[in-house]
């Protein structure tokens, strides 16, 4: 609306689930504001005037905040009009997408780290190092690096087996 507000003229009760409201209880959801997840606010805020200050189709990505403290994600597909009284509504969808952003941290996760020990992999270690090593030179601090080697872990593997071994 003109005055900022953000509210919703229609939700599924599947949004009033995540949200944690009863489906019929609209007036809870007027000022969706504060169901937005706070370091989302920014970016939509902005988003959202310049849709609607070009009547722009808006395309945003952003979290919920709902009951427990849990929070989903939702990527949101709408297109603006302007009513007659001036204010602007988007009509559009949103999607709960919280299954794949998980799915995508998960793939980051395993991307840079070893999936049995959870230990940075050698790119994760050589993007840290060199991270380390021009701060290192940028400020003149030292910087030591310790290195670990296990020999024969292949005996250790075979004597207690695998399972153990990857225990230990």
């Amino acid at each position: 609306k003109i005055d900022g507000s953000l509210g919703l003229t229609y939700f599924t009760e599947y949004f009033a689930a995540i949200i944690g409201i009863p489906p019929d209880d609209e007036e809870k959801v007027q000022d969706l504001w504060s169901y937005i997840h706070p370091d989302d606010l920014g970016a939509m805020r902005d988003s959202i005037a310049k849709s609607a200050a070009d009547l722009a189709p808006l395309e945003l990505v952003f979290r919920l905040k709902a009951p427990l403290g849990t929070v989903r994600w939702i990527r949101n597909h709408s297109r603006p009009r302007r009513l007659p009284s001036g204010d602007i509504v988007w009509d559009g969808v949103g999607i709960d997408i919280t299954a794949e952003k998980a799915a995508e941290d998960r793939l980051s996760y395993l991307a840079y780290h070893d999936p049995l020990t959870g230990l940075a992999n050698r790119d994760l270690f050589a993007t840290a190092l060199l991270k380390a090593v021009n701060a290192a030179m940028n400020t003149a601090d030292r910087l030591a690096l310790l290195l670990v080697d296990l020999d024969a872990f292949e005996e250790v593997n075979q004597a207690i087996g695998l399972s153990s071994a990857d225990s230990l």
